[in-house]
C-alpha cells in the first residue's frame, strides 16, 4: 500500500506540471512575438544597414569585447551611450546611428 501511495503522489505531480504547460507555452509565444516584432522593425530600416557586434566594432575601430564594455558603461551613466538594439541576447546596430555617433565625436 505504501508503494501505491508514492506512485499516486508522483502521478499527481506529473499532472500538476502538465497543467502549467499551457501558461508556459503562452509566455514563450509572447516572447517570440516580441522578438519577431523587433526583428521586423529593424529590418524595415534596411537590413543591409543592420550590423552585428563584430561589424559595428570594426566600424568604430574597437573590438567586440570593447564595444560590449562601452555599451555597459553607457547604461551605467559613465560615458556616452552607444546606440544599439537588443534582439534576445544579441546586439544589433544601425550603421547610420553609428556614423552619426562618429561624426559627433
Amino acid at each position: 500500500m505504501n508503494g501505491a501511495a508514492v506512485k499516486t503522489k508522483g502521478v499527481g505531480d506529473v499532472f500538476e506540471k502538465l497543467a502549467e504547460v499551457p501558461d508556459r507555452l503562452e509566455h514563450v509565444e509572447q516572447m517570440l512575438a516580441r522578438l519577431l516584432h523587433q526583428v521586423n522593425a529593424l529590418k524595415g530600416q534596411g537590413e543591409e544597414d543592420l550590423l552585428d557586434i563584430k561589424q559595428a566594432a570594426a566600424l568604430l575601430g574597437t573590438t567586440p569585447a570593447g564595444l560590449r564594455q562601452a555599451i555597459l558603461r553607457g547604461r551605467q551613466g559613465a560615458g556616452r551611450p552607444i546606440p544599439h538594439h537588443r534582439l534576445g541576447r544579441e546586439f544589433r546596430f544601425r550603421r547610420a546611428e553609428l556614423l552619426a555617433l562618429l561624426e559627433r565625436g
